[in-house]
């Protein structure tokens, strides 16, 4: 795991799961029930975990690594940011045409932290980069083709612009997980 300050404290930490683990993730995304949310700057489906599901009952452990009093307490000192429990956890699917325009996450809800884990590998889809901009929301300041098995993680604040560019090809895999 790799703290980064510029433009804006965030973590990238590579290879998170054994391969068995994120093995036993992708295999089961066929099984989750998927809901398109769009609106005029943004298009993706999204599938909330569901306790009662069959993906669950066999992922729950490796689930549980993400939303764990120990990652929170790590998040929290990483980020230097008190956080107390997960709130969502959510599969995102981008597929052709799917994006995201540029914005910032901040909320009125206390949400305060979001890991992004990908679940696909770069070259399995075309467009879909992460686009992280300065402070001021206007400058690229880095743009992100994580691996799969791979996160992302950063505070939401009004200051942490990004965006995920319209998909060309293929389909684009990710878990949204949000503390507060």
């Amino acid at each position: 795991m790799k703290v980064y300050e510029q433009p804006y404290r965030h973590i990238k930490c590579y290879d998170f799961l054994p391969p068995g683990e994120y093995g036993r993730l992708v295999d089961g995304l066929p099984l989750l029930d998927w809901e398109l949310y769009c609106k005029s700057s943004y298009n993706y489906h999204v599938s909330s975990i569901d306790y009662e599901t069959q993906y669950y009952k066999v992922n729950q452990e490796i689930v549980a690594k993400f939303i764990s009093a120990d990652f929170i307490r790590l998040l929290s000192g990483t980020l230097e940011i008190d956080l107390d429990k997960c709130k969502n956890f959510t599969f995102h699917r981008m597929d052709v045409g799917d994006f995201s325009f540029r914005h910032t996450d901040k909320n009125q809800y206390g949400e305060l932290a979001r890991v992004v884990y990908f679940l696909t590998e770069p070259g399995e889809y075309q467009g879909g980069d992460l686009k992280l901009f300065d402070l001021s929301g206007k400058e690229i300041h880095e743009v992100l083709r994580m691996p799969a098995n791979s996160f992302f993680s950063f505070r939401l604040t009004d200051k942490f612009y990004h965006e995920v560019e319209t998909v060309t090809d293929g389909s684009r895999y990710c878990i949204s997980i949000t503390y507060h």
